[in-house]
């Protein structure tokens, strides 16, 4: 999904380490490099998951999301939900502070 104008890389980090703190995923790696951020996520197991990881990589234009699960063969979902969390609150709070829909 394209960035807002005037968002930074930066300010997508930050919303991304804010949002793992409220949702209670756990942060397993931040890379900066090259131009791009890179960040892990894991969700914590639930009765129906084991935790999936959530790939993100940021750059000046955009932000690209990904999720899969991890040790087990019905996903029930979940992946899905994951990236449609993250873009909804994207878009909600840089929805604010700029004129992005």
């Amino acid at each position: 999904m394209k960035l807002p104008r005037g968002v930074t890389q930066e300010d997508a980090r930050s919303f991304i380490q804010t949002l793992a703190e409220e949702e209670d995923l756990i942060i397993e790696s931040v890379d900066v490099s090259g131009g791009e951020t890179w960040i892990s996520l894991k969700t914590q197991p639930s009765l129906l998951s084991w935790g999936e990881k959530i790939n993100l990589r940021i750059d000046d234009d955009e932000i690209e999301i990904e999720s899969k699960a991890s040790s087990q063969i019905i996903d029930w979902g979940k992946p899905d939900d994951n990236v449609d969390l993250v873009t909804q609150r994207l878009k909600s709070d840089f929805g604010r502070r700029s004129n992005y829909v």
